[in-house]
């Protein structure tokens, strides 16, 4: 009897996943890059098989991936997807919550990174911040600023970054450059961004808004002053505007 209870259960489960999640498209941002996330069922597609779903992910950036899992007991669709114009292949896993979904992925079933997707017309609700995991340090608007020139071609730019760090958790980023070349010069406003900062164990944190995952940003060094984050590639210094 709980058998047959489990298994009502399950197929029930099946239907109103295929009625509340596969008839609603769910947004989120990757790496600052907003997108949307879809599924549907595979007797959509022509494949009958038992409990397989098939998907696609649009980035506003152009970038296509096509899903394909199978839904299993625990509420889960797990498969591989693939980029639509390069073929490469990597692992995700999607929970499924009452408005949204946890989109993980990876080359392999260790995943890596999860991003939160919110049912579409559906309030994000605010990053909490515990103030705990916040240095108060780094609260303040910070800038920087790095510059190029090729003395063969006399071929120069200069990029200046702000990062402004407030004391809820929340972050607002921007960029602007100017190069040119044999009087010729132009120059842009770059990205501007909005999202989330904390530090743990002296490296800053930072995730883009609303739903982007957590991102290493480097080992940090701070004073009334300055800030260095120390990165793989190069340490990057700051200075402090406000």
């Amino acid at each position: 009897m709980r058998l047959l209870y489990a298994f009502v259960l399950f197929v029930a489960g099946q239907v109103l996943f295929c009625q509340g999640f596969t008839d609603k498209v769910f947004n989120g941002s990757i790496n600052g890059i907003a997108a949307t996330l879809k599924m549907e069922p595979g007797s959509l597609h022509n494949d009958e098989t038992a409990n397989r779903y098939y998907g696609m992910l649009l980035g506003n950036d152009g970038s296509t991936y096509i899903l394909m899992g199978d839904l299993n007991e625990a509420n889960q669709v797990k498969g591989s997807a693939w980029d639509k114009f390069t073929a490469q292949e990597f692992q995700f896993l999607i929970e499924i919550r009452d408005t949204w979904l946890d989109f993980s992925f990876g080359l392999d079933s260790s995943y890596g990174t999860t991003v939160r997707f919110y049912q579409e017309n559906v309030e994000v609700p605010k990053e909490s911040v515990n103030g705990n995991n916040i240095d108060p340090r780094m609260i303040g608007v910070w800038r920087r600023t790095e510059s190029y020139s090729d003395p063969i071609t006399g071929f120069s730019y200069v990029i200046e970054e702000t990062l402004a760090l407030y004391g809820d958790g929340t972050l607002q980023f921007s960029t602007k450059s100017a190069g040119g070349n044999n009087g010729v010069s132009g120059g842009t406003s770059g990205q501007e961004l909005k999202g989330f900062w904390k530090t743990e164990n002296k490296i800053l944190f930072t995730s883009d808004y609303p739903t982007g995952p957590w991102m290493n940003n480097g080992n940090y060094l701070v004073d009334e002053s300055t800030m260095m984050l120390k990165q793989p590639s190069k340490n990057k210094l700051w200075n402090r505007m406000q």
